[in-house]
């Protein structure tokens, strides 16, 4: 991933970020066996249900991966932002405070806006 820091732009560097997460894996459907069925429909969910298990087992480490990916794209992301706001330069037993503040005030609008808090934030000290 290209440094965050190369970026003219906060909002650029958070976009760039975004655009580096992985595609979430699909989840594999589980087959069903309906309730009238023959012989021969058990073993074709015999069948399905085996291949369903291998590919869930499949979906399970692909997911992992993209949990991983995504936690280390969302770390450098809040790195960069607690840097660029100027955070890293208040006390820093005060740190943590603001961030969990800001995050709390902004995320569900994403970075970007946890950014603008941190701003308002940090010119208050």
């Amino acid at each position: 991933m290209k440094s965050l820091s190369e970026f003219s732009s906060v909002h650029e560097a958070i976009e760039y970020a975004y655009t580096q997460n992985p595609k979430y894996p699909t989840k594999p459907i589980k087959p069903r066996l309906e309730q009238k069925h023959a012989s021969g429909d058990a073993i074709i969910y015999a069948n399905s249900l085996n291949k369903y298990e291998i590919d869930y087992e499949k979906y399970k480490l692909e997911l992992e991966k993209y949990n991983k990916e995504t936690a280390k794209i969302n770390t450098a992301i809040e790195e960069y932002i607690k840097d660029a706001s100027g955070l890293n330069t208040i006390p820093e037993q005060y740190r943590d405070k603001i961030y969990s503040y800001a995050y709390g005030q902004g995320h569900s609008s994403g970075y970007i806006e946890v950014y603008n808090e941190l701003c308002n934030l940090v010119d208050i000290f």
